[in-house]
């Protein structure tokens, strides 16, 4: 009695194969990128809107959900989150953040008193810190408790967006302008000028965090 041989595929076998692992390969790839992308950018977007007071908007993350270390600062939640992606008025303005060391937006409004001279300053900073763990997080020259909290659907996105937003007693609030500031790895003296994003009231300013 003799063996018989093993049939060897035929060539058409074996192209389908070749073609049905490299599908499943890719397939594969695609979910795993898709899935790094999506951890990479985050779920929230932290919105600042000047409209005559001080807005603060956060799509998808509660900004009593950051760490409070001091009363006028909030951590983001997220272990080595930085800035990412930049929009103002809607339009992309690229990764402004990338490569460097110390990376942020102030905001800035003056406040004039009836019958007081002069005006006062407030800021809003949201920025990232990459020697100090890479946090990313918002600094108010106002404490967080003063703020109005709110929530509602976000009728572009879907999620809930949490609104806080101040605005002074007895006192006119006129923003001034949100100005970019970085600090590149390689720090160069003079520092840069921080650049003016926009000065108009009812700008917006929209990050990502990642």
């Amino acid at each position: 009695m003799t063996d018989t041989p093993p049939r060897k595929p035929s060539f058409r076998t074996v192209v389908l194969i070749v073609l049905a692992t490299a599908a499943v390969s890719s397939t594969i790839v695609y979910l795993a990128r898709e899935s790094i992308a999506r951890f990479l950018e985050g779920e929230d977007t932290p919105i600042i809107v000047r409209d005559g007071s001080i807005v603060i908007t956060s799509i998808g993350q509660a900004l009593n959900s950051f760490s409070m270390p001091d009363p006028k600062v909030l951590i983001h939640p997220k272990t080595n989150a930085k800035l990412g992606k930049l929009r103002v008025d809607g339009q992309l303005k690229g990764s402004p953040c990338t490569n460097a060391e110390e990376c942020g937006v102030e905001f800035v409004w003056s406040a004039t008193t009836p019958g007081q001279p002069g005006a006062r300053e407030y800021t809003v900073v949201v920025g990232s810190n990459s020697r100090d763990g890479k946090t990313a997080g918002i600094v108010s020259s106002v404490p967080f408790a003063d703020y109005q909290a709110s929530r509602a659907p976000d009728s572009t996105t879907g999620k809930t967006a949490y609104t806080y937003t101040w605005i002074p007693a007895g006192a006119t609030l006129t923003f001034r302008e949100a100005r970019l500031y970085t600090t590149h790895f390689r720090r160069v003296s003079p520092r840069p000028t921080p650049q003016v994003l926009c000065s108009n009231p009812g700008c917006k300013i929209e990050f990502e965090y990642k």
